[in-house]
């Protein structure tokens, strides 16, 4: 087993949740989406980390993660996530005003950071002390960064997207419903509460190989639970912005 250096929720993480979210999206919807992207949600989901240090891409680099206060509200540094998707979305009311290119580059960034708002690894509370412990896999040290980044890959080997969706997806439309509700702020502010359980999850320099099936179960049911919040969470944000 090895972790990859990657970004949030690496490629299978995010093309998870898109693919998710593509199994939730309104006939419409859809269309409008192939229509723009040319490709599937999952086909771009990674699109931002690929693209952030090239110019003029290279400000998004910065939005991939939010920060969260003492009172799980997030903190507005002109950098976070969730504000970015809020401003999208503002921006995307009048999407027939705008080009088909910052339409497609639209998509893909909101595709990108509704993943990487859920990911366990994407919160930090600055001034609060808060620390994650770092994990070894067969000897290898791993920052926590890492560790829920390639997380998707580890705690369940051998899953493609399609296994993600099929063992996964099975709320029903009524909690689906209670999952979307609100706005990103909202789920924001929630992730931000939720993520703090990463700090004492797993014993600091534990060995994951030795670690008991109890611990690997949360870390395991945190990085299901996240995933799947977001693809639901993508799908009613694409719904809506083209009803």
């Amino acid at each position: 087993m090895s972790i990859q250096s990657a970004m949030a929720w690496g490629g299978l993480g995010h093309s998870a949740i898109a693919y998710i979210a593509e199994q939730h999206l309104t006939d419409e919807a859809k269309a409008k989406c192939h229509h723009y992207l040319k490709h599937s949600l999952a086909y771009d989901s990674s699109w931002m980390d690929h693209w952030r240090n090239v110019e003029p891409f290279c400000e998004t680099s910065y939005w991939h993660c939010m920060k969260g206060d003492r009172d799980n509200k997030v903190i507005d540094d002109g950098r976070s996530a969730p504000l970015h998707i809020v401003r999208i979305c503002k921006e995307m009311k009048n999407y027939k005003r705008l080009s088909d290119e910052q339409i497609a580059i639209n998509l893909k960034l909101l595709i990108h950071m509704a993943g990487d708002m859920h990911c366990p690894s994407h919160v930090s509370y600055p001034g609060q002390g808060f620390k994650r412990p770092s994990l070894y896999i067969k000897g290898r040290k791993y920052n926590s960064h890492a560790v829920w980044d390639a997380s998707p890959a580890y705690l369940h080997p051998g899953w493609t997207i399609v296994d993600y969706q099929r063992n996964l997806d099975n709320k029903s439309a009524k909690q689906i419903k209670q999952i979307c509700k609100g706005t990103p702020c909202d789920w924001a502010e929630e992730c931000i509460l939720k993520m703090r359980v990463t700090g004492y999850i797993f014993d600091r320099n534990a060995e994951f190989t030795k670690m008991d099936e109890a611990t690997i179960e949360k870390m395991r049911r945190l990085n299901d639970e996240q995933i799947l919040n977001a693809g639901y969470r993508l799908a009613s944000l694409l719904n809506k912005m083209f009803k």
